[in-house]
């Protein structure tokens, strides 16, 4: 069976010569014709419109293509898999969004970043998560703040360090250990207590102006004197 030229009106040949007497088909490939009323008729596809490609595929659209589709929607890339948008790109999903990703994810954002989460966020992580900020003069205001550290927090300040609190201040250590090369501190009011306490200074600058000490202490002292007492005053002793 032969084509037409829409211009010159004269039968062109096909590029598969099946002779004069050709009362048949041609090779219809993957398409069963006992299956032609089916889904199935295209394997390996399956619906009502299917399309089978067997190579490149190229198609361009100059204008806006819309599309609906009331049911679901799946997408099988056995390769990559590369989108480009020019402009701005708008997702709306109504259910529920779950994604696997096996390899690894790698997302550059060059522009800002804003996230609105209107319920409970929940991020779990089963190996180290690192996060670089550059430095900055940045900082969060909150009421409320709690941390719990169940092994080792380390801080460390090359700078200047600052804490200010204006309502309470509470810190329970097993063992608190610190160095530092210069200490100064500033009380209104203080109250300190030690049950056991043990204090090596080589030089001690104490400045007070009111100063109320109340201790308990068990102390035993010897004295021996082997120079000559003189004592002078009235009368003499």
């Amino acid at each position: 069976m032969s084509v037409f030229d829409a211009n010159s009106r004269t039968r062109t040949e096909l590029a598969t010569a099946l002779g004069a007497h050709d009362y048949g088909l041609r090779n219809l490939g993957a398409l069963s014709l006992g299956a032609m009323t089916s889904d199935t008729a295209l394997p390996p596809t399956n619906g009502v419109d299917c399309k089978s490609v067997h190579g490149r595929r190229d198609q361009k659209i100059d204008g806006d293509m819309h599309e609906r589709i009331d049911g679901n929607l799946e997408t099988f890339v056995v390769h990559d898999e590369i989108h480009t948008v020019k402009e701005n790109q708008r997702e709306t999903v109504l259910g529920t969004v779950n994604l696997t990703v096996v390899s690894g994810w790698q997302e550059e954002q060059q522009g800002p970043v804003n996230r609105h989460y209107r319920q409970k966020v929940t991020d779990t992580f089963d190996d180290d998560h690192d996060s670089h900020v550059p430095d900055n003069m940045a900082f969060n205001v909150s009421w409320f703040a709690n941390t719990f550290v169940g092994g080792t927090q380390l801080g460390i300040c090359t700078g200047f360090f600052a804490a200010l609190t204006t309502a309470l201040s509470l810190t329970l250590a097993n063992f608190d250990l610190e160095g530092k090369l210069l200490h100064a501190e500033g009380h209104p009011l203080h109250f300190a207590w030690a049950g056991n306490e043990a204090e090596a200074t080589e030089a001690k600058e104490h400045i007070s102006a009111v100063k109320v000490a109340i201790t308990t202490e068990g102390a035993v002292r010897a004295s021996v004197n082997v120079l000559v007492d003189l004592d002078t005053g009235t009368p003499f002793t």
